[in-house]
């Protein structure tokens, strides 16, 4: 038995109580407009072939069209307009839909598409699709490229949650663009794994700014940047997998403090040859210019902050560079005299006109004390 009639008629008949025996009938239909809901009820009704050569407009929600589509007891679609209603659809939904049917599948009433960007990517790239551009996406992956994350976001002017993405990968400056688009949003926990072998500090700082989660560098062979930045980069607990990677500083000035975490956080070598002047209290000028690690290092000028210093290692740190060293902050000088008056006779010292001296000396020649009462304003405390 073959049972002919428009889809609306035939499910008609297939819903009737009082008629039997339709199971396994074949059904052709009528009619160029049907909706997908009529077809799906009278392909759950037979287990007959049924024909739909006559349909020219194919109408309903996602949900119903991707059921038709993936049918295999509805035969002869394929080139038919498509036009959805209702206001959700998944994006695997819109490309079963899409690759049903050659017709153009209009979806201006669809406002939200859910799926993971493997499919929207197919779904706002691939040909065939009529009014969309402006549906607000859900994700649903929990790893994510940035760079096809980026590429939806050029696709719809709405709204793309990404909070289901659990780590976002790819160069700094691609996850760099994901986070500051106003399009996408839900990232702000995030893992990142990044795949720069060079990288700026300043672009890690950002990305550690713009996410609480982890920031996995292991891939960065060099890191360049100013002191300031590189500090901020070596101390963060967000960013990982640093530690044997070069380091190129840029900039003229850093503190002692900045270069010993620098130092301290990566096995390769920190070079800091552009470097012209380093601020620090003693302690921490000793440590970076006593330390292994640091290439580039040696002509610097030196402005010290502490108020009481050891001319021991004051005269120590003047053998370490070729610049001057700025005392001026120091008001107290202690050592022997003659340690003090290596200080004082240093052309690599200055600043120390006005400090004050207290020596440690039991037996000294007055020599030694008159040659430091002229050497210095500040009172000799002998």
């Amino acid at each position: 038995l073959t049972l002919t009639g428009t889809a609306t008629e035939l499910a008609t008949a297939y819903a009737s109580g009082g008629i039997t025996g339709l199971g396994s009938s074949a059904v052709t239909l009528s009619g160029t407009t049907v909706a997908a809901l009529d077809l799906n009820v009278i392909d759950a009704a037979t287990t007959g072939a049924i024909n739909a050569s006559s349909v020219l407009t194919l109408t309903g929600t996602a949900s119903d069209l991707a059921t038709t589509y993936a049918s295999g007891g509805i035969t002869s679609l394929g080139n038919e307009a498509v036009n959805l209603s209702g206001t959700t659809a998944t994006a695997a939904q819109l490309n079963a839909i899409n690759a049903g049917s050659t017709g153009t599948v209009d979806m201006s009433t669809i406002l939200t598409v859910t799926g993971s960007v493997a499919d929207l990517t197919s779904t706002y790239f691939g040909a065939g699709l009529r009014g969309r551009g402006d549906e607000a996406l859900t994700l649903t992956d929990t790893s994510v490229a940035a760079s096809a994350l980026n590429s939806i976001d050029t696709r719809t002017t709405g709204i793309i949650d990404a909070s289901s993405v659990a780590t976002l990968t790819g160069t700094a400056a691609v996850v760099a663009v994901s986070y500051t688009s106003s399009g996408i949003t839900g990232l702000g926990a995030s893992a990142v794994t990044l795949s720069d072998t060079t990288l700026a500090a300043t672009s890690l700082n950002a990305l550690d700014t713009a996410t609480t989660g982890a920031i996995d560098a292991s891939s960065v062979r060099t890191l360049t940047g100013t002191a300031s930045d590189l500090a901020t980069t070596y101390t963060s607990e967000g960013i990982t997998g640093l530690g044997n990677e070069a380091v190129t500083l840029s900039g003229t000035t850093a503190t002692a403090t900045q270069l010993n975490a620098i130092n301290a956080g990566s096995t390769g070598t920190v070079d800091m040859s552009t470097i012209l002047t380093v601020t620090g209290s003693v302690a921490d000028l000793t440590t970076a210019y006593n330390a292994v690690g640091f290439a580039g290092r040696a002509n610097e000028a030196l402005t010290l902050t502490d108020t009481s210093v050891a001319a021991s290692t004051l005269n120590s740190l003047d053998t370490r560079t070729t610049g001057a060293i700025n005392a001026s902050s120091v008001s107290t000088l202690t050592g022997t005299a003659a340690v003090v008056a290596a200080s004082y006779a240093s052309s690599g010292i200055t600043g120390l006109g006005a400090s004050a001296v207290t020596l440690s000396d039991t037996t000294l020649a007055a020599t030694s004390l008159n040659a430091l009462d002229t050497a210095t304003t500040g009172a000799i405390d002998a």
